[in-house]
């Protein structure tokens, strides 16, 4: 027998093809297999999907939960569960004040002349003094600024994080030195609180250019000037007896204050002699029938030039501040108006004790003052001549001022013989007055 041999090369390649067919063929019962498992997938995600859409019985524990965050949303207003800040300030603010030490008076060693404590009036004349003699003593460095700035620290709120921070820059000075006039302008602090040492011994405090908007629930102090302005009030801060009650300087210049205080509200600042409103966009004096500064009985010093401030007839409503020595009204629209020269005639006939309008001298800022002229008065002395109750020498008392007295060169004979007639013809000894 012939054996016939074959290729190699062609039994390799002949078992080579089946195995590619194979390899590139998908088997149908493999596929079919897929197929089935797919849709007993589907079938399964949509049963839990029906399932889960059925409300379930709650847990106990969630109930709790439940009832907890209602009755929490329910204390809260607006329904939140977080803490509301400003509450939590105010409350720490209250907190303080009542914690707070009450300081002593810094110039409690200073008597008047009369016996007992300085009077608000002379109060006001030792300030005066004070500033012709003293300067400010500025706290405005960068060290300052940057640790009032830096964060609260443990303070629970600004106000008390500027005051412990001003009062550690008060006590780092010299006991010894006088601390009486402080300047904190331009610190651009945001809110203000009174600190121990800051209240113990300045009673000259100016707080211009900050960025205060209000200022309420202060702690006491003995401050006598306070300057509050270039900053972003909206209202004239009333400062309250209990706060300040020694209170008899306030410049509130160059904030947004529109209108001012009812009367009611203003005999808060009863103890004022000089209040500077400028530049305030002021609309008017007048609410009404009621002059909203008559409560300002002691004032000695009013500014509210360059304001809008438009009816010269409000003016004349000035003349209820019966003490008032200087006034400032220039700037204002009713400059402009006809009827400007005369009222502002006619309310210096009404003061006498006014001596400057717009730095000006009486005397000087009205055309004839001065001069005898037919049914014109000529002196601010025979401007009240006809009003016996501002003249002290018709009770029997000497006046001390020309200004409103009736006839200053015979007010010793006047007030005697007033003494004659009052006391004599009642059988009293004259050496018992």
């Amino acid at each position: 027998r012939t054996a016939v041999k074959s290729d190699p090369s062609q039994d390799m390649a002949s078992k080579a093809q089946p195995t590619k067919k194979i390899s590139s063929s998908r088997d149908p019962s493999k596929e079919s297999k897929d197929k089935d498992t797919a849709a007993k997938t589907t079938k399964l995600l949509s049963g839990l999907s029906t399932s889960s859409s059925k409300p379930k019985p709650a847990l106990a524990s969630n109930k709790v939960k439940a009832s907890k965050g209602k009755e929490g949303a329910q204390s809260k207003p607006g329904g939140s569960s977080q803490p509301n800040k400003p509450h939590k300030e105010e409350d720490a603010t209250t907190a303080y004040i009542s914690n707070f030490v009450a300081p002593d008076d810094p110039w409690k060693h200073h008597r008047s002349p009369y016996g007992g404590s300085l009077t608000l009036a002379e109060n006001w004349e030792r300030l005066k003094l004070v500033r012709s003699e003293q300067s400010f003593v500025a706290f405005s460095s960068s060290d300052l600024i940057k640790e009032l700035h830096e964060g609260t620290g443990a303070a629970p709120c600004k106000s008390i994080h500027y005051a412990d921070v001003i009062d550690r820059a008060i006590a780092a000075r010299d006991q010894s030195l006088p601390l009486e006039r402080v300047s904190l302008r331009g610190l651009d602090m945001e809110d203000f609180q009174f600190g121990q040492q800051l209240a113990s011994r300045v009673v000259d405090l100016d707080m211009s250019s900050n960025l205060f908007t209000s200022l309420h629930r202060l702690a006491l102090s003995w401050i006598r000037g306070l300057d509050l302005s270039g900053c972003r009030l909206h209202a004239l801060p009333l400062l309250s007896d209990q706060t300040m009650p020694k209170l008899v300087c306030l410049n509130v210049s160059f904030n947004e204050i529109r209108a001012l205080p009812s009367a009611e509200d203003m005999r808060a600042l009863s103890s004022l002699r000089s209040l500077k409103m400028q530049n305030c966009m002021l609309n008017s004096l007048v609410s009404g029938q009621e002059f909203q500064l008559e409560p300002l009985v002691n004032l000695q010093i009013l500014d509210v030039s360059f304001n809008l401030l438009s009816l010269p007839s409000e003016l004349l409503a000035l003349t209820k501040l019966q003490r008032l020595a200087e006034l400032g009204i220039a700037g204002n629209e009713w400059c402009v108006h006809a009827e400007y020269e005369e009222t502002c005639s006619a309310m210096r006939k009404r003061m006498a004790t006014l001596k400057k309008i717009d730095a000006t001298d009486v005397s000087k800022a009205f055309v004839g003052y001065g001069k005898a002229e037919e049914g014109e008065r000529t002196t601010a002395a025979d401007a009240v001549s006809h009003d016996k109750s501002s003249c002290s020498c018709v009770e029997g008392n000497v006046c001390l001022s020309p200004d409103n007295c009736s006839n200053w060169s015979k007010r010793f004979s006047i007030a005697h013989k007033a003494r004659l007639e009052k006391y004599w013809r009642c059988n009293k000894n004259f050496c018992d007055l």
